[in-house]
Protein backbone atom coordinates (compact mmCIF):
# COMPACT_ATOMS: atom_id res chain seq x y z
CA UNK A 1 0.00 0.00 0.00
CA UNK A 2 2.97 2.32 -0.55
CA UNK A 3 3.18 3.35 3.06
CA UNK A 4 -0.54 3.83 3.58
CA UNK A 5 -1.75 2.96 7.03
CA UNK A 6 -5.15 3.19 8.60
CA UNK A 7 -5.80 5.09 11.80
CA UNK A 8 -9.09 4.81 13.66
CA UNK A 9 -9.85 7.16 16.54
CA UNK A 10 -12.86 6.47 18.75
CA UNK A 11 -14.60 9.32 20.52
CA UNK A 12 -17.56 8.54 22.76
CA UNK A 13 -18.08 5.29 20.87
CA UNK A 14 -18.19 6.95 17.44
CA UNK A 15 -15.29 6.88 15.00
CA UNK A 16 -14.77 10.34 13.54
CA UNK A 17 -12.26 11.12 10.84
CA UNK A 18 -9.92 14.07 11.11
CA UNK A 19 -10.96 16.39 8.29
CA UNK A 20 -8.00 17.37 6.16
CA UNK A 21 -9.86 19.72 3.85
CA UNK A 22 -11.47 22.93 5.05
CA UNK A 23 -14.94 23.40 3.68
CA UNK A 24 -15.61 19.68 3.11
CA UNK A 25 -18.10 19.25 5.93
CA UNK A 26 -20.95 16.84 6.22
CA UNK A 27 -23.69 16.09 8.76
CA UNK A 28 -25.35 12.83 9.70
CA UNK A 29 -28.77 11.38 8.78
CA UNK A 30 -30.09 11.82 5.25
CA UNK A 31 -33.88 12.25 5.72
CA UNK A 32 -36.03 9.22 5.06
CA UNK A 33 -33.07 6.85 5.07
CA UNK A 34 -32.47 6.51 8.78
CA UNK A 35 -30.83 3.08 8.75
CA UNK A 36 -28.41 3.88 5.95
CA UNK A 37 -27.87 7.31 7.38
CA UNK A 38 -26.70 6.01 10.74
CA UNK A 39 -24.10 4.02 8.83
CA UNK A 40 -23.45 6.59 6.12
CA UNK A 41 -23.45 9.70 8.20
CA UNK A 42 -21.40 12.73 7.29
CA UNK A 43 -19.60 14.18 10.28
CA UNK A 44 -18.74 17.69 11.37
CA UNK A 45 -21.77 19.65 10.05
CA UNK A 46 -24.66 20.52 12.36
CA UNK A 47 -28.35 20.05 11.66
CA UNK A 48 -29.81 23.52 11.47
CA UNK A 49 -33.28 24.60 12.54
CA UNK A 50 -34.69 28.13 12.48
CA UNK A 51 -34.77 30.01 15.79
CA UNK A 52 -32.30 27.53 17.27
CA UNK A 53 -29.06 27.85 15.33
CA UNK A 54 -27.52 30.71 13.41
CA UNK A 55 -25.76 29.94 10.16
CA UNK A 56 -22.93 32.32 9.25
CA UNK A 57 -24.48 34.85 11.60
CA UNK A 58 -27.79 34.91 9.70
CA UNK A 59 -30.70 35.31 12.17
CA UNK A 60 -32.64 32.29 10.94
CA UNK A 61 -30.21 30.23 8.86
CA UNK A 62 -31.96 27.61 6.74
CA UNK A 63 -35.40 26.20 7.48
CA UNK A 64 -34.33 22.56 7.43
CA UNK A 65 -31.27 20.36 7.58
CA UNK A 66 -27.84 21.04 6.04
CA UNK A 67 -26.00 17.84 5.12
CA UNK A 68 -23.07 19.06 3.01
CA UNK A 69 -20.95 22.17 2.57
CA UNK A 70 -18.07 23.12 0.29
CA UNK A 71 -16.22 26.41 -0.22
CA UNK A 72 -15.39 27.61 -3.72
CA UNK A 73 -12.15 29.49 -4.55
CA UNK A 74 -14.32 32.59 -5.05
CA UNK A 75 -15.25 32.45 -1.37
CA UNK A 76 -18.82 31.36 -1.96
CA UNK A 77 -19.97 28.68 0.48
CA UNK A 78 -22.34 26.13 -1.06
CA UNK A 79 -24.82 24.28 1.16
CA UNK A 80 -26.90 21.24 0.38
CA UNK A 81 -29.53 19.42 2.38
CA UNK A 82 -33.26 19.27 2.94
CA UNK A 83 -34.62 22.83 3.06
CA UNK A 84 -36.70 25.27 1.02
CA UNK A 85 -35.31 28.61 2.17
CA UNK A 86 -32.25 30.20 3.76
CA UNK A 87 -32.97 33.47 5.55
CA UNK A 88 -35.43 35.23 3.21
CA UNK A 89 -34.19 33.53 0.00
CA UNK A 90 -36.18 30.67 -1.53
CA UNK A 91 -33.67 27.89 -2.17
CA UNK A 92 -34.70 24.36 -3.04
CA UNK A 93 -32.35 22.03 -1.16
CA UNK A 94 -29.17 23.81 -2.30
CA UNK A 95 -27.96 27.38 -1.89
CA UNK A 96 -24.87 29.58 -1.71
CA UNK A 97 -23.73 32.02 0.94
CA UNK A 98 -21.56 35.04 0.11
CA UNK A 99 -19.55 35.98 3.22
CA UNK A 100 -18.65 39.35 1.68
CA UNK A 101 -22.25 40.52 1.41
CA UNK A 102 -23.54 38.19 4.16
CA UNK A 103 -26.34 37.10 1.87
CA UNK A 104 -27.73 33.75 0.76
CA UNK A 105 -28.15 33.14 -2.97
CA UNK A 106 -30.46 30.79 -4.82
CA UNK A 107 -29.04 28.52 -7.51
CA UNK A 108 -31.52 29.31 -10.25
CA UNK A 109 -34.85 31.12 -10.21
CA UNK A 110 -38.50 30.16 -10.48
CA UNK A 111 -38.96 26.53 -11.48
CA UNK A 112 -35.21 26.33 -12.16
CA UNK A 113 -34.35 27.00 -8.51
CA UNK A 114 -32.23 24.21 -7.05
CA UNK A 115 -33.25 20.56 -7.06
CA UNK A 116 -36.59 18.77 -6.62
CA UNK A 117 -36.33 16.00 -4.07
CA UNK A 118 -39.81 15.01 -2.97
CA UNK A 119 -40.75 14.04 0.58
CA UNK A 120 -37.76 11.83 1.40
CA UNK A 121 -34.93 13.28 -0.64
CA UNK A 122 -32.35 16.00 -0.54
CA UNK A 123 -28.72 16.83 -1.26
CA UNK A 124 -26.23 14.61 0.56
CA UNK A 125 -22.96 15.46 -1.18
CA UNK A 126 -21.27 18.44 -2.84
CA UNK A 127 -18.02 18.66 -4.77
CA UNK A 128 -16.23 21.23 -6.89
CA UNK A 129 -14.93 20.35 -10.34
CA UNK A 130 -13.14 23.39 -11.62
CA UNK A 131 -15.58 26.25 -11.13
CA UNK A 132 -18.61 23.94 -11.36
CA UNK A 133 -20.58 22.59 -8.41
CA UNK A 134 -21.54 18.90 -8.49
CA UNK A 135 -24.56 17.96 -6.42
CA UNK A 136 -25.44 14.42 -5.34
CA UNK A 137 -28.23 12.97 -3.25
CA UNK A 138 -31.75 11.70 -3.79
CA UNK A 139 -33.72 13.79 -6.28
CA UNK A 140 -35.50 13.68 -9.63
CA UNK A 141 -34.88 17.13 -11.13
CA UNK A 142 -32.35 19.96 -11.15
CA UNK A 143 -33.20 23.39 -12.48
CA UNK A 144 -36.63 22.06 -13.45
CA UNK A 145 -35.20 19.41 -15.80
CA UNK A 146 -35.04 15.66 -15.11
CA UNK A 147 -31.92 14.63 -13.19
CA UNK A 148 -31.37 11.33 -11.40
CA UNK A 149 -29.70 12.05 -8.06
CA UNK A 150 -26.73 13.94 -9.52
CA UNK A 151 -26.41 17.24 -11.41
CA UNK A 152 -24.04 20.10 -12.24
CA UNK A 153 -24.34 23.86 -11.55
CA UNK A 154 -22.02 26.04 -13.65
CA UNK A 155 -22.76 29.29 -11.86
CA UNK A 156 -25.73 30.24 -14.02
CA UNK A 157 -27.52 27.07 -15.13
CA UNK A 158 -28.11 23.42 -14.25
CA UNK A 159 -27.17 20.46 -16.43
CA UNK A 160 -27.43 16.70 -16.11
CA UNK A 161 -24.75 14.02 -16.09
CA UNK A 162 -26.09 11.50 -18.52
CA UNK A 163 -27.52 10.81 -21.93
CA UNK A 164 -30.83 9.50 -23.14
CA UNK A 165 -33.42 8.35 -20.63
CA UNK A 166 -31.08 8.02 -17.64
CA UNK A 167 -29.76 11.37 -16.42
CA UNK A 168 -27.58 10.13 -13.55
CA UNK A 169 -27.80 7.07 -11.30
CA UNK A 170 -30.55 4.62 -10.44
CA UNK A 171 -30.52 5.16 -6.68
CA UNK A 172 -28.86 7.41 -4.11
CA UNK A 173 -25.56 9.32 -4.14
CA UNK A 174 -23.89 9.65 -0.73
CA UNK A 175 -20.48 11.03 -1.67
CA UNK A 176 -18.49 12.49 -4.55
CA UNK A 177 -14.79 12.70 -5.42
CA UNK A 178 -13.01 14.56 -8.22
CA UNK A 179 -9.76 13.81 -9.99
CA UNK A 180 -9.22 16.20 -12.88
CA UNK A 181 -11.85 15.54 -15.53
CA UNK A 182 -13.06 12.42 -13.74
CA UNK A 183 -15.92 12.52 -11.26
CA UNK A 184 -16.63 9.59 -8.96
CA UNK A 185 -20.01 8.98 -7.36
CA UNK A 186 -20.63 6.54 -4.54
CA UNK A 187 -23.87 5.57 -2.87
CA UNK A 188 -26.55 2.92 -3.15
CA UNK A 189 -27.43 2.34 -6.80
CA UNK A 190 -27.53 -0.38 -9.41
CA UNK A 191 -26.59 1.57 -12.54
CA UNK A 192 -25.24 4.90 -13.76
CA UNK A 193 -26.28 6.33 -17.11
CA UNK A 194 -27.94 3.00 -17.86
CA UNK A 195 -24.66 1.12 -17.33
CA UNK A 196 -24.69 -1.53 -14.57
CA UNK A 197 -22.62 -0.22 -11.65
CA UNK A 198 -22.61 -1.61 -8.12
CA UNK A 199 -22.91 1.54 -5.96
CA UNK A 200 -19.90 3.31 -7.47
CA UNK A 201 -19.22 4.77 -10.91
CA UNK A 202 -17.09 7.26 -12.84
CA UNK A 203 -18.28 10.12 -15.08
CA UNK A 204 -15.59 11.26 -17.55
CA UNK A 205 -17.49 14.25 -18.89
CA UNK A 206 -19.41 12.36 -21.53
CA UNK A 207 -20.21 8.87 -20.26
CA UNK A 208 -20.54 6.73 -17.14
CA UNK A 209 -18.41 3.63 -16.52
CA UNK A 210 -18.41 1.08 -13.73
CA UNK A 211 -15.40 0.54 -11.50
CA UNK A 212 -14.90 -3.15 -12.12
CA UNK A 213 -17.44 -5.11 -10.12
CA UNK A 214 -17.99 -2.28 -7.66
CA UNK A 215 -18.86 -3.18 -4.06
CA UNK A 216 -21.05 -6.02 -2.91
CA UNK A 217 -21.36 -9.05 -0.67
CA UNK A 218 -24.74 -7.97 0.72
CA UNK A 219 -28.03 -6.73 -0.69
CA UNK A 220 -27.60 -3.23 0.73
CA UNK A 221 -23.91 -2.85 -0.13
CA UNK A 222 -23.28 0.90 -0.20
CA UNK A 223 -20.52 3.47 -0.58
CA UNK A 224 -20.60 6.24 2.02
CA UNK A 225 -17.20 7.89 1.58
CA UNK A 226 -14.73 8.57 -1.22
CA UNK A 227 -11.22 9.99 -1.07
CA UNK A 228 -8.87 10.44 -4.01
CA UNK A 229 -5.22 10.56 -2.99
CA UNK A 230 -1.82 9.25 -4.06
CA UNK A 231 -3.11 8.26 -7.50
CA UNK A 232 -5.88 6.02 -6.22
CA UNK A 233 -9.47 6.16 -5.04
CA UNK A 234 -10.18 5.00 -1.49
CA UNK A 235 -13.71 3.82 -0.84
CA UNK A 236 -15.51 3.35 2.47
CA UNK A 237 -18.98 2.14 3.25
CA UNK A 238 -20.94 -0.98 4.08
CA UNK A 239 -19.78 -3.98 2.05
CA UNK A 240 -17.90 -7.25 2.30
CA UNK A 241 -16.56 -7.38 -1.23
CA UNK A 242 -14.91 -5.03 -3.72
CA UNK A 243 -14.50 -6.22 -7.28
CA UNK A 244 -15.77 -9.62 -6.19
CA UNK A 245 -12.91 -10.16 -3.71
CA UNK A 246 -13.17 -9.94 0.11
CA UNK A 247 -12.92 -6.38 1.45
CA UNK A 248 -14.41 -5.39 4.77
CA UNK A 249 -15.99 -1.92 4.42
CA UNK A 250 -12.92 -0.21 2.96
CA UNK A 251 -11.01 -0.74 -0.27
CA UNK A 252 -8.73 0.86 -2.85
CA UNK A 253 -9.38 1.30 -6.58
CA UNK A 254 -6.15 1.72 -8.54
CA UNK A 255 -7.86 2.72 -11.77
CA UNK A 256 -7.94 -0.84 -13.03
CA UNK A 257 -8.26 -3.15 -10.02
CA UNK A 258 -9.61 -3.37 -6.49
CA UNK A 259 -7.60 -4.27 -3.39
CA UNK A 260 -8.48 -4.61 0.27
CA UNK A 261 -6.89 -2.52 3.01
CA UNK A 262 -5.70 -5.22 5.35
CA UNK A 263 -8.52 -6.80 7.32
CA UNK A 264 -10.63 -3.66 6.93
CA UNK A 265 -13.05 -2.70 9.68
CA UNK A 266 -15.68 -4.53 11.71
CA UNK A 267 -18.33 -1.91 10.95
CA UNK A 268 -19.30 0.56 8.25
CA UNK A 269 -16.90 3.34 7.22
CA UNK A 270 -18.75 6.64 7.07
CA UNK A 271 -15.98 9.09 6.23
CA UNK A 272 -12.44 9.20 4.86
CA UNK A 273 -9.74 11.85 4.89
CA UNK A 274 -6.19 11.98 3.57
CA UNK A 275 -3.22 13.58 5.30
CA UNK A 276 0.16 13.17 3.70
CA UNK A 277 0.47 9.51 2.72
CA UNK A 278 -2.02 8.38 5.34
CA UNK A 279 -5.74 7.59 5.08
CA UNK A 280 -8.00 8.20 8.06
CA UNK A 281 -11.29 6.33 8.35
CA UNK A 282 -14.20 6.92 10.68
CA UNK A 283 -17.44 5.07 11.25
Amino acid sequence: MRGMRQVWTWVCGLAMAVAAQAGDLREAVPPGHADAAMEGSRVAQRALRPARTKLFGAPRGCNGFVYAMVTAPSGLVYLGGDFSACEDVLASNVAAYDPRTRQFLALGSGTANGISAGAFGGVYALALQGSDLIVGGSFTAAGGAPADSIARWNGSAWSTLGNGEVQGVAGLVYDLAVNGADLYAGGLFSSAGGVPAASIARWDGSAWTALGGGVGGRDDASVYALQWTDGALFVGGLFTQAGGAPASNIARWSGSAWSALGAGTDGPVNTLAAFGNEIYAGG
